[in-house]
This record gives C-alpha cells, sequence and structure tokens, in this order.
C-alpha cells in the first residue's frame, strides 16, 4: 500500500529576490513575504482548485514541516533560499495535484471501509521505526490528533480512484530493462562489488513505478484542464494546461 506516498508525497490540504524554479513553478520571494514594505498576510489565499484554498501561512507551515531542523549555521544565505523555494514550490504543486484527484474521488463517490482504514493504520504502525510517532510519517497533513487517520483515507480514496482510471501498466521487456541497464550502467554498479551483475528485478520495479508516476501525471492533466484554478497575485506560475 503506497497511499500515495500518501497523497503525492505528502501534505494537505526559498528568498533572494529572483525566483527559484521549483516542481510547481516559479517562486516569488512576494510569496513568502507579501508586498514590499507590509506585514505578510498569513490568511492570504496563494491558490484555490475550485472551492478548496491553500493559505499563505498553511503554504509556510507545510514548507517548515518539511525542511524539519534549521539549516546549519555554514550553509550560504543562497542555499537557504533556492532550498526554500525548491520546497514552497512543492508545496503548492501538490496541494493542486491532491486536490484535483480527492475532488475526482468525491464525485465518483469513491469510499473506503472501516476494514480498508484499520488496516491501512496498522501497516503504517507496522512500518514505523521503533521509538518514531506514527503520526511523524505523515507530519504534513492537517494538524490534530486525528491526522493520522484522516491522511490515510484520503490516500484510500485516492488511491481507488486511481485503480479505476488509469489503464493495467504492462511488465517492462527484457529489452527494455536491459536498455536501461546498458543507459544508466554507471549509475547502477556498486562500489563495493564494481563487477556484480546489475539486480534486473530491482530495475523492472524501478521502471514499472517510473510508467505509473507518469499515467497519473497525465491523469492528473486531464482533471486539470476541467478545475478553476486560480493564483493569487503574488504567485505567477500558471498552471499548465
Amino acid at each position: 500500500m503506497v497511499l500515495v506516498a500518501v497523497v503525492l508525497g505528502a501534505g494537505c490540504s526559498k528568498h533572494d529576490g529572483t525566483r527559484a524554479q521549483g516542481k510547481g513553478g516559479m517562486v516569488p520571494q512576494a510569496l513568502l513575504d507579501g508586498a514590499p514594505g507590509a506585514v505578510a498576510n498569513l490568511s492570504e489565499i496563494l491558490i484555490s482548485v475550485n472551492d478548496a484554498v491553500l493559505t499563505r501561512g498553511e503554504a509556510l507551515r507545510q514548507m517548515d514541516l518539511r525542511l524539519g531542523s534549521s539549516p546549519p549555521p555554514e550553509m550560504p544565505a543562497d542555499r537557504v533560499v533556492m532550498i526554500r523555494n525548491k520546497v514552497l514550490s512543492k508545496v503548492i504543486d501538490d496541494f493542486v495535484k491532491r486536490e484535483l484527484l480527492l475532488q475526482e474521488a468525491r464525485r465518483l463517490q469513491i469510499t473506503a471501509s472501516e476494514a480498508e482504514i484499520e488496516g491501512a493504520l496498522r501497516l503504517i504502525r507496522k512500518r514505523t521505526p521503533e521509538g518514531r510517532d506514527p503520526k511523524g510519517i505523515l507530519a504534513d497533513g492537517p494538524a490534530g490528533s486525528d491526522s493520522l487517520r484522516n491522511e490515510v483515507i484520503t490516500g484510500l480514496h485516492i488511491e481507488k480512484l486511481l485503480a479505476i482510471s488509469l489503464p493495467s501498466a504492462s511488465d517492462p521487456t527484457e529489452a527494455d530493462i536491459s536498455a536501461f541497464i546498458a543507459q544508466h550502467a554507471e549509475r547502477l554498479r556498486r562500489p563495493e562489488q564494481p563487477d556484480a551483475p546489475v539486480d534486473r528485478a530491482k530495475v523492472k520495479l524501478l521502471l514499472k513505478q517510473q510508467a505509473r508516476a507518469e499515467a497519473v501525471a497525465k491523469y492528473v492533466k486531464t482533471l486539470q484542464k476541467k478545475a478553476e484554478i486560480k493564483h493569487s497575485a503574488t504567485v505567477h506560475a500558471p498552471i499548465e494546461k
């Protein structure tokens, strides 16, 4: 169970005067700071997907959760800025993807049974390293004592949506696997065993995962075309349609 890494790698729903390119587009400094000379408005809506909104405050909270601890003091300021911008851009991108999928699941009235929810929760707890709170696995979900359960439900809904909406992926052929190994031979070689053969089963799994990710991205684009996505004036990156 991937729980869509729940919900696409996570979450709900860095500052250099220039813009940094993240997966979700260009993020200007104003996204963090608001208008020059003004106090940042944390309730400002940065982006909306139909009726769902992401505020500046929530976006920054998500960014801080993903970044974790403060950067080491020796890290150059421009490097810190670049990292923060990249993470914030990913937060916005993930919010859009998550909402598009979740809203489509709701439209199709997809649900999860109590048995499915409890099974997913047990699996997460089983995979949680000893001494860690299982909620930490999905730390950038909604705040509150029930956040883990809510994220699991969301993940199950999205997984079911993808199961009925995406075509069954065929296994990569032996020729596909050989071509990938030849193209990435240096990266696949193990330093401690440079002459050892590449694990073809792992390459096969990797190729299947890549094909799945590409199929999900293509499906999300079809949902984008039907959605009403609005940006704040401080977010200049258009959603590609």
